[in-house]
């Protein structure tokens, strides 16, 4: 019978562990020998028992599972195994009397299954097989492990220093039953922070609850988050259960909490205060059960000190500050984003197109007013320029890329200098005097401003010139005007 391709001279590091359950002393001999001759190292077991207590300080890579045991079921066994170690592969190994089980155990999902006599060869195969599909998962386990690490909130994209200490905050509010406050810019991802800590903390069974404050009219704003009783007003017609008591045993997030009514706040600090809530219309207190986190882009302190937001309620929401950076504040970030959202708008039935450097240049020069929200709208806008093909330049909104280099909109350029003209009641001078240069004298002008422009990047500065970079690159070395390292 020849040897089995991988074998103890093919592979490094320790031998792999192989537990052995069966009952037969000469079997489980006999396992050993081949087994062992293989290079594995084999534990043999008589009792299902005795093999369990052995799995809680080893760690085979294989279990080879007879189905008749002296003190237990092989099913029981397996059950036990796929409990303790859901990933170790276990090979059954059954006699003829006992196939009419194997439909019962293939539930159970085992890797393989032999019925006794076992070919040597295939037996071997098929512990390797395991043994690979085992080194696999591993393997999976491990990058997921190391992706957790770096995105350890899968729902927020980046690897900022200031994203990580974003991470940091939410991580330590996770299994803490106290209100957050979120503050930043329009865009920026608020809600996302505020559901990654409510389905990674103690309350991701229970139910998230959303509520935009801004969006909703002043005069309905009690009705939509304390709920009404029929009759409670002109067109409340039935009764209706407000975002409390919808969120009950969860999370209620309010959005642009400093939008609330004055009347709204009173309520909300009672709720809060007390734990009930009193629906509009209604004398009967409902308890509920609430983690509030709320938001807003607006400087809300400022709005105290304007009368314009209750200070007792500020410091009731205010318990948990958490700060997001604008985009603008962590760049680094903004390769990953566009990767995500790219892969998220891609044209069905293509492949996702690659953002060419030149491209993403400009995406990490522009400012961000919009934050994240405002760049998952360009990348979704240069998926449909681009049809498919690589994301250029030209596939990017024109005043981005402009407002990028630091010019303006060409049409606002000219409006505001005829504006400042008109101003200062003078005309405006030609742009140049009547002198006459050489070509080559224009083009080292024309090159020599683009750079300066550009900060030096060779790569725009053709793009805006019309060049080729091979091509600009060839007339600065003609210029003298390439710069030593």
């Amino acid at each position: 019978m020849s040897e089995p391709m991988t074998n103890a001279d093919a592979r490094k590091g320790p031998e792999p562990e192989v537990f052995v359950l069966d009952d037969d002393a000469i079997i489980t001999e006999v396992m050993k020998a081949i087994l062992s001759s293989a290079g594995f190292a084999v534990r043999c077991f008589a009792t299902g028992k005795e093999m369990l207590d052995a799995l809680a300080d080893a760690s085979p890579r294989v279990l080879c599972l007879d189905l008749v045991l002296p003190d237990m079921g092989g099913e029981q066994v397996m059950l036990e195994v796929r409990k303790r170690r859901p990933q170790l592969p276990v090979i059954v190994i059954s006699t003829q009397e006992s196939v009419r089980r194997a439909i019962g155990i293939m539930k159970l999902k085992p890797f393989d299954y032999f019925v006794k006599p076992v070919d040597q060869e295939h037996l071997l195969y098929s512990i390797q097989s395991a043994l690979r599909q085992s080194d696999l998962q591993d393997r999976a386990d491990r990058l997921q492990r190391e992706v957790e690490g770096q995105f350890p909130f899968e729902e927020i994209i980046g690897k900022s220093d200031k994203l990580q200490l974003v991470f940091d905050q939410i991580q330590q509010v996770l299994d803490a039953p106290i209100s957050v406050f979120i503050s930043g810019q329009s865009g920026t991802g608020k809600e996302l922070v505020a559901r990654a800590i409510h389905y990674h903390g103690v309350r991701r069974e229970g139910p998230f609850v959303a509520l935009n404050c801004g969006a909703i009219p002043e005069s309905l704003q009690e009705s939509e988050l304390f709920g009404h009783e029929k009759g409670a007003f002109t067109g409340a017609v039935s009764t209706h259960r407000g975002r409390f008591e919808q969120a009950n045993g969860g999370t209620l997030f309010l959005d642009e909490v400093g939008e609330l009514s004055a009347s709204a706040q009173t309520r909300l600090l009672r709720v809060l205060q007390e734990g009930t809530v009193q629906r509009v219309g209604g004398s009967k207190d409902v308890p509920v059960d609430v983690r509030i986190i709320s938001a807003t882009h607006r400087d809300l302190e400022r709005r105290v000190r304007e009368g314009l937001f209750r200070e007792d309620l500020y410091y009731r929401i205010m318990v948990f500050p958490i700060a997001l950076p604008p985009l603008r504040e962590r760049v680094e970030d903004i390769p990953l984003l566009a990767g995500h959202f790219l892969r998220k708008h891609k044209r069905a039935g293509t492949d996702v197109a690659p953002i060419e450097r030149d491209a993403l240049d400009v995406l990490c020069r522009y400012d961000w007013p919009g934050n994240v929200r405002e760049l998952e709208n360009v990348i979704q806008r240069a998926v449909v320029v681009s049809r498919g093909k690589p994301i250029h330049v030209d596939a990017l909104p024109p005043k981005l890329v402009l407002a990028s280099m630091g010019l303006a909109d060409p049409e606002e350029g000219v409006a505001a200098a005829e504006s400042a003209a008109n101003a200062a009641g003078a005309t405006p001078s030609p742009a140049a005097d009547g002198e006459i240069l050489p070509i080559a004298e224009l083009e080292r002008r024309a090159i020599e401003h683009a750079l300066r422009k550009l900060d030096g990047n060779v790569s725009l500065a053709a793009k805006r010139l019309g060049l080729g970079r091979a091509t600009l690159y060839r007339k600065l070395a003609q210029l003298g005007l390439l710069k030593a390292e």
